[in-house]
């Protein structure tokens, strides 16, 4: 069966947030799975991995608060503020039980997202990322963040492309031509930019610290079944900090891919198969 895709703008609170919403054709669109997205990133980065998905009726796919589409904010992009959002627009579609997959920034919202979620959340699934960092994961995580607020517009979307591909080259095609297409919007001056707020960096920062025991503490008290998924060729999560967030877990369980931290942009059907057999597992 084929997927239904909908880009709807929901309120929530002050912002609107702009949401991907995947109904699987065929169905009451009753299972259902929040995907979280990364910093710098935006909902339509899970498009490639919907094809593959199975199991499930309903995907929502929200652009962050300052990312995309979704409004900008003056009052804060806190891990809590990210996460009260998410919370805000399972209420406003009147979503109940609800499986969560977060990716980098959306893993560490969804560590805090996860127990304010209580009986609601059915699975949780963590893509490379965990509570903390090491100093030179976070230094070179600021460094990348650093780099895109400077980065320099664009006068077309082919040379956009081309530059897409030169930094990214192990994405899949179809990763890059969405980003050129759906990521980047026209400004005043003609030129191609990353729609985002650039604000959303400093949580790369010291700032990011601030949350750390959120997370933790969101992790011993999430009682679904959770996957720890860390990319082997990746900076941001190392093996020994992923076993830590196992042992956090009350079901929590562990498998490592060869892939780069960009994992469902380099590889979205493997994402796919690994996030379909967690699932499977737990019946």
């Amino acid at each position: 069966m084929s997927w239904a895709l909908e880009e709807r703008r929901v309120r929530v609170g002050r912002l609107g947030l702009n949401v991907l919403d995947a109904r699987r054709e065929g169905t009451d669109g009753g299972r259902t799975l929040l995907m979280l997205h990364g910093m710098g990133a935006h909902g339509d980065a899970w498009r490639p991995v919907l094809r593959d998905l199975q199991g499930v009726d309903r995907v929502l796919c929200p652009d962050h608060r300052g990312h995309g589409r979704s409004d900008w904010s003056r009052d804060g992009y806190w891990l809590r503020d990210y996460a009260a959002d998410a919370r805000g627009l399972l209420d406003e579609l009147g979503i109940g039980e609800v499986g969560v997959v977060g990716h980098s920034l959306g893993a560490r919202v969804a560590m805090v997202l996860a127990p304010q979620l209580d009986g609601r959340l059915t699975s949780l699934a963590l893509l490379d990322t965990g509570p903390e960092v090491s100093r030179a994961a976070a230094q070179q995580a600021l460094a990348q963040g650093t780099a895109k607020q400077t980065t320099p517009g664009y006068g077309s979307e082919e040379k956009l492309t081309a530059a897409l591909r030169a930094e990214h080259p192990d994405f899949a095609d179809e990763q890059i031509d969405i980003r050129a297409r759906l990521l980047y919007r026209l400004n005043w001056a003609d030129k191609l930019v990353l729609r985002g707020d650039p604000e959303v960096y400093w949580l790369l920062g010291r700032a990011g610290l601030a949350e750390v025991d959120d997370m933790w503490a969101g992790l011993r008290a999430t009682k679904a079944p959770a996957l720890v998924l860390r990319a082997t060729k990746s900076f941001l999560l190392d093996a020994e900090l992923g076993g830590r967030m196992v042992e956090a877990l009350p079901q929590g369980r562990y498998t490592e891919l060869e892939l780069g931290h960009f994992m469902h942009y380099e590889d979205p059907a493997l994402i796919a198969r690994t996030l379909n057999a967690f699932r499977a597992d737990l019946g």
